[in-house]
């Protein structure tokens, strides 16, 4: 819906009718959820070669006398230096990569991201997979500012922040697994070879009561708002077939699209005198919609009024089934 509340703003309808511009793909891989946001700030910013490095500073006409903090030799501070090319960025990229079978010369930041990003892997593991060069670079970029305000930062410790960080995000996105493994190389190994607990339930069709009928309303959207189409079927109480139809609509969301499937599905049986009526919908949303449990998103409410009328006006009993059972 436009807004998380349903409601109507002018910001919500602002959003609907401009055309906003074609936002890159790589920018999506930035943002993960569980990450918390001064990481994903601080990749945006590298990733757009603007963090305050002595090479960034001379290119905006900023004199520095450069120096690498990162190495022990004197050599001068660049992004792909401190972050790829230095001997402890090397030791600390193959200590993770080598476990997930990364085979590549560390160039480009860009090109190392990415690599990260396409590796094939289990489900499970993807979003760990897209986080890790965040959670190295940040650490490396910690223990930059750490050393060259006077402290000290060993490999054994980056390395422990790293795995922490990725530890707890393991936990924060999958809360339901136990005996999460604290190190890199387990973790892989743990994530890679779990398999999940599969429920099946069986849901049943059931007749209507005698002298009823029912209707199987279901509504759906690619794209979410995106192409649309919605449809409906009507059975009398001997299980018997009265009528199905399905339309598509333009481009709306799929609760545009249930809301109408609805509508339609009672116009017809309101129209065709197929009344008392039990009307089942897989949207849990417009049952309590319709129910007044929930409020109206703005963008159904002239369909959502005109149902709870026929609902009162023809006796009509709305239900919530899975959409395994429609």
């Amino acid at each position: 819906m436009p807004t998380s509340t349903g409601k109507f703003s002018v910001n919500s309808a602002w959003n609907i009718l401009r055309q906003r511009e074609y936002e890159e793909a790589d920018f999506k891989h930035l943002w993960i959820k569980g990450v918390p946001f001064k990481i994903s700030f601080f990749l945006l910013r590298l990733w757009k070669a603007v963090l305050p490095t002595d090479d960034t500073l001379r290119r905006i006409r900023i004199p520095v006398v450069s120096r690498c903090y990162c190495c022990t030799n004197s050599q001068q501070e660049t992004m792909q230096h401190l972050f790829l090319t230095s001997k402890f960025a090397i030791d600390v990229w193959n200590f993770f990569k080598r476990e997930v079978g990364i085979q590549m010369n560390l160039i480009q930041i860009h090109q190392v991201i990415r690599t990260w990003w396409k590796i094939k892997c289990a489900e499970k593991f993807r979003p760990i997979l897209h986080v890790v060069p965040a959670m190295i670079t940040w650490e490396l970029w910690k223990r930059r500012n750490t050393i060259k305000h006077g402290g000290r930062v060993s490999f054994n410790r980056v390395i422990h922040e790293i795995n922490r960080n990725l530890y707890y995000l393991t936990k924060s996105r999958y809360p339901w697994l136990k005996n999460i493994p604290f190190l890199w190389p387990e973790l892989v190994v743990f994530l890679e070879g779990y398999k999940p607990i599969l429920i099946s339930k069986i849901v049943y069709w059931r007749l209507p009561y005698e002298r009823w009928y029912k209707c199987n309303t279901d509504g759906a959207s690619k794209g979410n708002p995106g192409p649309s189409s919605y449809g409906f079927c009507v059975r009398d109480w001997h299980e018997d077939l009265i009528y199905a139809e399905c339309n598509e609509l333009r481009l709306n969301s799929n609760v545009v699209a249930e809301a109408r499937a609805m509508m339609e599905g009672l116009v017809y049986c309101v129209n065709h005198e197929l009344h008392p009526l039990i009307l089942e919908t897989d949207s849990l949303l417009m049952k309590n919609v319709v129910d007044g449990i929930w409020e109206i998103p703005w963008c159904i409410i002239t369909e959502v009024e005109r149902i709870r009328r026929m609902k009162v006006e023809f006796n009509v009993l709305i239900q919530h089934v899975y959409r395994e059972g429609m």
